[in-house]
């Protein structure tokens, strides 16, 4: 902890000495003519209990703890270019802890600085090009969302479209046997956004061409809309994954299989006063998992401390029963979920909510080493119960409390439900 609170004071000892001013929104005039340096950023501190996500009756396995994170974001201007760059401090760098430091009485917690993105951003002649690590967002966070690129990408305004393309280094190896070029794994993008009025929408596609394995190749696209009907807002995303990479050889009939996985979603939200009432349908189809950041419900989708699972990731029981038969092993399943949330706005302060979902597992595919077959369907269920505040204690000031309790049908393999609460301060001075 001491290193951590060194290296919170150093960043400010540093922010402090290179600015020369600092603006009510952040501002900072810098000591080049014309130009100048803009900070924000964040921090959250929260509490977590996950109580028997083991799902294995009469254990305790209580798991709470508190963590932290702070982010601070630095935009230096000079004309019209910009050069943007984000910094996480006070994190893990372990997958388990999901980048941030837990307070668990030890001198020592992992604690590190991470740059989470940094690029140029540069307008030219009426297109503009961002080169760097960029966090890669598109649509309405089911299929890609706040996800680390090493990216070039040239777009332009066309009308109310924006339209525009970019190539991602996925992997980059020049000492293969074929030359400087080979063992590489590249993606590129190509994408169209629009907004007008009530209505935003765009399409993206992706083309992933890899060099390291044979045959391995494939394409991603998703389309999304956001609009408003009188007080009604819809929103909907639908998202595919096909190619070579999806594909598997059945194990009993020798076929090559196309498993071109599909999923997508659409909510809606109606506000009445102070009351909103609103609902969401999600599917996956052949294995489709949506991103971290799609969170339906308090137990879904791991971008939140407690979630139990991501949209479209197979239920545990499932996938460790095709583990211990053939190590190694993926079960992919379709899944559908539906949830009823309501809103109550108490005080401009004070909002409160509580929502009902159902989840449903069926049609399950195990693969191992691209040889595969479909299995019995899988008869799994869960129903969920959430219930949440958020305060805003002052300007920039948030507190809020997240509660999710799942009651799984064959999901765990003994059934037995689970709890998750979370509480959270959150400053924002962007």
């Amino acid at each position: 902890m001491k290193k951590l609170l060194v290296l919170v004071l150093s960043i400010m000892f540093v922010a402090g000495a290179f600015t020369s001013a600092y603006a009510a929104h952040g501002e900072a005039l810098a000591n080049l003519e014309g130009s100048k340096v803009i900070l924000g950023g964040d921090m959250r501190v929260r509490g977590v209990c996950k109580i028997n996500h083991d799902t294995i009756e009469d254990i305790d396995d209580d798991n709470c703890y508190w963590d932290q994170r702070v982010r601070l974001t630095v935009t230096g201007q000079i004309g019209d270019a910009e050069v943007r760059t984000r910094f996480t401090t006070a994190t893990n760098t372990d997958a388990v802890s999901q980048h941030n430091a837990k307070w668990d009485g030890a001198e020592e917690t992992g604690g590190s600085l991470n740059v989470d993105y940094a690029y140029l951003h540069v307008p030219v002649a009426g297109i503009v090009i961002d080169a760097g690590r960029q966090k890669a967002t598109f649509g309405n966070s089911f299929y890609q969302d706040d996800v680390a690129k090493d990216r070039f990408k040239i777009s332009a305004k066309v009308g109310d479209a924006t339209i525009g393309a970019y190539t991602d280094k996925m992997s980059e190896n020049s000492n293969g046997n074929e030359g400087f070029l080979s063992n590489d794994v590249d993606d590129y993008g190509i994408y169209a956004d629009y907004s007008a009025g009530d209505i935003n929408g765009g399409v993206l596609v992706v083309f992933s061409n890899d060099d390291q394995v044979d045959d391995n190749d494939g394409t991603d696209a998703t389309a999304y809309v956001n609009t408003k009907v009188g007080n009604v807002g819809l929103k909907g995303e639908l998202s595919l994954k096909t190619g070579d990479r999806y594909e598997y050889l059945d194990a009993n009939t020798l076929d090559t299989v196309d498993d071109t996985q599909w999923g997508g979603f659409v909510s809606a939200d109606m506000g009445m006063d102070a009351v909103t009432v609103g609902g969401v349908v999600a599917f996956t189809a052949n294995g489709y998992v949506a991103d971290k950041h799609f969170q339906p419900t308090a137990m879904v989708g791991s971008n939140q401390p407690a979630a139990v699972m991501n949209f479209g990731a197979a239920p545990s029981v499932v996938q460790m029963a095709a583990e211990a038969i053939l190590p190694g092993a993926t079960v992919t399943v379709d899944t559908l979920l539906a949830a009823l949330n309501v809103g109550y706005q108490a005080t401009p302060e004070l909002s409160v909510y509580g929502r009902g979902a159902y989840m449903d597992f069926a049609d399950s595919t195990v693969t191992a080493n691209g040889v595969g077959a479909t299995a019995d369907d899988v008869d799994a269920s869960a129903w969920e119960i959430d219930a949440g505040l958020k305060y805003q204690i002052s300007k920039g000031v948030t507190y809020s409390v997240d509660l999710g309790y799942l009651i799984p049908d064959n999901i765990t393999g003994v059934d037995d439900n689970m709890l998750s609460i979370t509480n959270q301060f959150t400053v924002n001075f962007n």
